[in-house]
């Protein structure tokens, strides 16, 4: 089944990640025991700087408005993970940081890179389908693929399930969405 949604909730939803993503320094941090003043010096770190990654995001989100919102997507996407990496690497590098934290961050830059590879994999392989261009969205609950274009046939859509399932695995839910024309 193919969804047409409104760019307003799509931007939202790219917000609502973003704020998530920015969450996740301070949940492991609640997790561990009895937090001494390193850990604390750092928690406030990534504070100001998922506040940073959401003020980009609005910034962004009304440029995208303006301009090609595949182009957009993309350069917001590209900076919010920027930063977060840039701030994770900050706790991995921090003398301050404890080893678990350390850990964590480790893991989640590992992620996030598996994560840039699949988006990139599966963008390229549905524009070289013949598709004007796609962004994709991977998130915990599945995959949504924003494709240009006015329709897609059901072959099309079979098509490009087959592709995401080859490369993120059969248990993933799968929305595609189409974007016709440009907004002003």
């Amino acid at each position: 089944m193919i969804k047409v949604i409104d760019i307003k909730k799509l931007i939202w939803g790219f917000l609502v990640i973003i704020i998530l993503i920015s969450g996740t320094g301070k949940l492991y941090a609640w997790h561990q025991d009895k937090l001494d003043n390193k850990v604390e010096v750092v928690e406030k770190n990534i504070e100001v700087a998922g506040q940073t990654l959401v003020s980009d995001a609005a910034r962004a989100s009304k440029k995208a408005k303006k301009e090609d919102f595949f182009a957009a997507y993309r350069l917001m996407r590209e900076n919010m993970r920027s930063r977060e990496i840039e701030m994770l690497e900050k706790i991995i590098n921090s003398e301050k940081t404890e080893k678990k934290a350390k850990d964590a961050a480790s893991l989640r830059i590992v992620q996030i890179t598996r994560e840039m590879e699949q988006e990139l994999k599966i963008e390229n392989l549905i524009r070289s389908k013949g598709f004007a261009d796609c962004v994709v969205f991977l998130q915990p609950e599945g995959v949504s693929i924003v494709i240009k274009g006015d329709g897609l046939s059901e072959g099309e859509e079979s098509e490009i399930r087959k592709l995401v399932k080859g490369i993120l695995g059969e248990n993933n839910k799968i929305s595609i969405i189409l974007k016709a024309g440009e907004e002003n």
